[in-house]
């Protein structure tokens, strides 16, 4: 699509554009003020995980040393599956909720029952233990009374912390006493769409290549300072709480599986016991002392390879985990050391104090300022001042072996050691087992089954002693784990007003939405334009149906009364021209495709077929040529009232033979047409038009005339048109500018083909005035049309008629008229000085009022000014 055509378009469409950016900016402006006058406030806490048994998270930001690799693993992958909880648990925001909706006082004995529950004030405990312990030391207090004071300060502080958590203060008090009157479920979303969930960074681990995450920050967005300061501290208690018991969960799944496993282990004991008794009375038999050696040594040495075979996989594994470590460990570390230690410091300090010697040695000796050898003295000094502050900004440091690789190769050198002890073990203990599987198969056969089932009783009962060791340590890493809680509150929430100052940006952000606007109009117009899959222009039909284009036809004002006579009641119009340079074409095709009948055909109805085979009748009348008008829509004929004739007598009634064609000839107003209405309606149009008698009927007509002009309905809707071309010498398409969907075109080509039609050419009607070059140049060659100067001349009366015809056209005042009639003899007269070439232009290019670009521009307005007060807002616009 070329430039100049896309400037069109957008030009055409330039109030639709404008429309879209006003609105916009309206929307702008509008929520911009109100945005200014809403002060919300943004509430932010830090949580961090507790962890047992590694190096404390907290002082990982304090002193910047970062932690082994696998214990950043640790930390990352718990720091994420904290955030991962708070965005998705619904569990956890239903406990807030229930905080939330308590009043005061129960919240308050809920949120120290959570927070004493889980361990929250261990530390409180032994910071007032150690207070304690102090004060009975330096004699402040006294042993007895030890007890007392350590539980009073133990309760304050637990009462302080609660408090703060608890009874959020603004500047309107605290907030609601009674708990917050929302449901479950609102509380539920109000949480969803309020507060938001991320890690906090810390510092970078450059060795690693790392950024190391300790911590989770917790926001909460409202209209209120104490509402989000309530809701960031309910859901951080409550998350201290959902993370225990869920922990706890874990434990417990974990407790009852390895109890159904010892269950089970214990069934299959008794299972095995059972069958070697019944084994031995059974067969009578027993095993001696030797052969129950054989039997438990095999069964000890099958226990130590399966035990061996455990540890030869996890050293393997903790091998092949180190190397990857290894191999993204660098093997040197730089470390950095005071630029006073550099030896090229020392040498420069050293040149530095020489020059200030020098020079203080020639102003001893009474030398000027002036003499060379001071002046040489000076600039050594401070060419020595200036390079010993070049060399202390220089970095300086050394290079050693990085502690972290060192470690990281000794415990890899230990598990490959621990690796092979492991598979060496695991061989001897296979020889070992072969050995003594080879004893077992030598004993009888009674005493081999016996010492089988001596086998299963052992490995039973030696299951389940390991299942009970593995059922005590679970339980007991319970307790461990229920005795403090695993998350910390690092920072209680702190609200601070935000997003007040966004009108103070009014135009700023107004000045995107224009340009945002504007770029998404073009993009609209244009968009439009290309997905638009109608016929607007001449190049659209010759592309598409394949057929010249013999006229094009300018819109005008539509009527049913005068448009079809627009040639004869305007002549002087743009639009009547266009018309007579359809009749030109057409005359000019008849030295390559004579005819004498012309069918006018349409895709669908609306097309205007009515009202071109009309005006084409008429200016080949106005030419001298003896013309019938037949009207062969015989379901729903228009000719006649365009005419004004009776429609008693018509085609139907010749066909039938009822009427002699002679009687059915009318004649009209406008000399050498005669017109040949439709007559009756008939049951079956179809079968009537394809009889024999209408094709004789049709060379009838043709003897009586120069041309033969058949107006026929739509070619989709009524097989009429298909019948009528397959006898008339050449059919004519009418196709509507930027009406007909394309595919309509195509089935009426279908169609007329399969009658073997004669399409000499298509017109295009209704093309928007602006767009046909005939107009243009009509204007031009006639800058002011004759107008009347009485409004009585305004009327004609119809040849033989007595009846008054208007000859303006719609929409044209009295002063102003687009052509005169033929009794008017073509005088030009001269038009208002009010009227002229614009007012008709603008006439012309006046459309109705489209309801539909209202509402897009509106749509697409408020759309736009609205993502940008949002982006505008979630970048928080201070």
């Amino acid at each position: 699509m070329e430039f100049w055509r896309i400037f069109r378009l957008v030009w055409g469409k330039r109030w639709l554009i404008a429309g879209i950016m006003a609105i916009s900016a309206v929307v702008i402006l509008v929520g911009a003020t109100i945005k200014g006058q809403q002060r919300s406030y943004e509430a932010v806490a830090i949580i961090s995980p507790l962890d047992t048994g590694q190096t404390p998270v907290a002082n990982v930001g304090e002193t910047g040393v970062a932690p082994p690799p696998r214990v950043q693993e640790d930390i990352s992958a718990r720091i994420s599956e904290l955030v991962m909880q708070l965005r998705s648990s619904n569990d956890l925001y239903l406990r807030t909720a229930e905080l939330l909706r308590q009043p005061r006082p129960e919240r308050t004995e809920s949120v120290q029952r959570i927070l004493d529950k889980n361990g929250y004030f261990a530390q409180t405990d032994s910071e007032a233990d150690s207070l304690v312990k102090r004060a009975v030391a330096l004699k402040e207090i006294r042993a007895a009374e030890a007890p007392a004071i350590r539980e009073r300060r133990k309760r304050e502080s637990r009462e302080r912390i609660v408090a703060s958590l608890v009874e959020a203060r603004d500047s309107l008090g605290s907030f609601k006493e009674g708990g917050i009157e929302l449901s479950p479920t609102a509380i539920t979303d109000v949480i969803r769409e309020k507060m938001s969930f991320d890690v906090v960074a810390g510092p970078l681990d450059t060795e690693n290549n790392r950024q190391i995450v300790n911590q989770v920050r917790i926001s909460g967005r409202f209209e209120r300072e104490a509402e989000a300061n309530l809701y960031v501290n309910m859901l951080c208690v409550a998350f201290i709480d959902f993370y225990i018991s869920r922990s706890a969960g874990t434990a417990n799944a974990r407790l009852a599986l390895t109890q159904e496993k010892l269950r089970e282990a214990r069934r299959q004991l008794e299972e095995a016991q059972r069958a070697e008794s019944r084994y031995r009375k059974a067969q009578g038999v027993a095993l001696t002392s030797a052969q129950e050696n054989v039997i438990n040594q095999y069964v000890q040495l099958q226990t130590e390879r399966d035990a061996a075979r455990r540890s030869l996989n996890e050293a393997t594994a903790a091998v092949s985990r180190l190397e990857r470590q290894l191999a993204t460990t660098a093997a040197t570390v730089r470390n950095a050391l005071p630029a006073e230690e550099n030896p090229a410091v020392r040498d420069l300090r050293q040149r530095v104090a020489n020059a200030r010697i020098n020079l203080q040695k020639l102003r001893d000796l009474n030398y000027g300022e002036e003499y060379d050898s001071v002046v040489l003295a000076k600039s050594e000094l401070k060419a020595a001042e200036q390079a010993l502050a070049e060399a202390r900004k220089q970095d300086y440091g050394v290079t050693s072996a990085n502690p972290n690789r060192q470690a990281l190769e000794l415990q890899l050198a230990n598990a490959q050691v621990q690796r092979d002890s492991a598979e060496q073990r695991l061989n001897a203990i296979d020889q070992q087992a072969g050995t003594a599987a080879d004893r077992l198969r030598s004993l009888p056969e009674a005493q081999f089954a016996l010492g089988d089932l001596r086998r299963e009783t052992t490995i039973a009962d030696r299951n389940v002693t390991t299942l009970a060791e593995q059922l005590r340590k679970y339980e007991l890493q319970a307790i461990d784990e229920s005795k403090a809680g695993a998350i910390n509150i690092v920072s209680q929430a702190h609200a601070e007003p935000v997003g007040g100052d966004i009108a103070r940006y009014r135009p700023t952000l107004v000045v995107f939405g224009l340009v945002l606007s504007l770029f998404c109009g073009v993009v609209l117009v244009v968009g439009m334009d290309a997905l638009d899959n109608s016929i607007r222009t001449v190049q659209d039909v010759e592309r598409t149906l394949k057929l010249p284009v013999v006229g094009v036809i300018p819109e005008h004002l539509p009527d049913p009364h005068r448009a079809p006579r627009v040639a004869y009641l305007s002549p002087l119009a743009p639009v009547s021209e266009a018309y007579r340079l359809l009749r030109t074409d057409l005359l000019f095709s008849q030295e390559e495709h004579p005819f004498r009948s012309l069918m006018v055909a349409t895709g669908k109805p609306g097309q205007g077929a009515t009202t071109t085979v009309s005006n084409l009748a008429i200016t080949f009348a106005q030419a001298g040529k003896t013309v019938i008008l037949v009207d062969t829509d015989l379901r729903f004929p228009k000719l006649q009232d365009v005419f004004g004739v009776s429609n008693e007598i018509g085609l139907t009634s010749v066909l039938r033979e009822e009427a002699r064609l002679e009687d059915a000839l009318l004649p009209t107003d406008i000399p050498n047409l005669l017109l040949l209405p439709a007559g009756p309606p008939p049951l079956h149009p179809s079968e009537l038009l394809a009889d024999e008698r209408m094709r004789t009927l049709h060379e009838r007509l043709k003897r009586k005339a120069d041309f033969l002009f058949f107006d026929t309905p739509s070619a989709i809707a009524f097989a009429d048109a298909s019948v009528m071309a397959a006898f008339v010498d050449a059919t004519l398409l009418v196709v509507r500018a930027n009406n007909v969907p394309r595919g309509s075109e195509d089935q009426v080509m279908r169609l007329l083909n399969k009658a073997r039609a004669n399409i000499i050419g298509v017109t295009l009607n209704g093309v928007p005035s602006d767009q046909v070059d005939s107009v243009h140049y009509h204007e031009e060659y006639y800058p002011a049309l004759p107008a009347l100067s009485s409004p009585d001349l305004y009327r004609n009366t119809a040849a033989g008629s007595g009846t008054t015809m208007a000859l303006a056209l719609p929409g044209e005042t009295d002063g102003s008229v687009a052509g005169v009639s033929r009794p008017a003899s073509g005088v030009r007269r001269p038009t208002p000085a009010s009227e002229g070439r614009g007012g008709r232009r603008a006439a012309r290019m006046r459309r109705p009022f489209s309801w539909h670009i209202a509402l897009v521009a509106l749509a697409l307005g408020i759309v736009l000014g609205t993502i940008v007060l949002r982006v505008a807002t979630s970048v928080n616009v201070r």
